[in-house]
């Protein structure tokens, strides 16, 4: 009676083409990864900067802000005597019209 009740598995028939079909399916895709993994390497080249050339960019800013400092200074001592003068140039001319008059 038991022996009725268990259902006997049918086991699937494995065959040389369903291996060779796999096969080949797994072949496909491992050319379609080598590929994409050689468009990613080919991206990272073209797009993505290398530490070398990231010290280069660093160097050059430095030198650039090695320029810009003083000149920054300079135009900054520059707007303060404007400012200065811009002061004091109104009270002069208010003297001298206090005293022409």
């Amino acid at each position: 009676m038991i022996a009725r009740m268990v259902k006997k598995r049918v086991k699937a028939s494995v065959t040389n083409e369903k291996i060779m079909g796999f096969l080949v399916e797994m072949d496909e895709r491992m050319t379609n990864m080598d590929e994409r993994i050689i468009d990613t390497k080919n991206y990272l080249k073209d797009e993505v900067a290398t530490k070398s050339e990231l010290n280069i960019v660093k160097q050059d800013v430095k030198e650039v802000k090695g320029v810009m400092q003083p000149l920054s200074k300079a135009v900054d001592k520059d707007a303060k005597t404007l400012m200065q003068h811009d002061k004091r140039i109104p009270a002069i001319e208010h003297r001298l019209e206090i005293t022409a008059k």
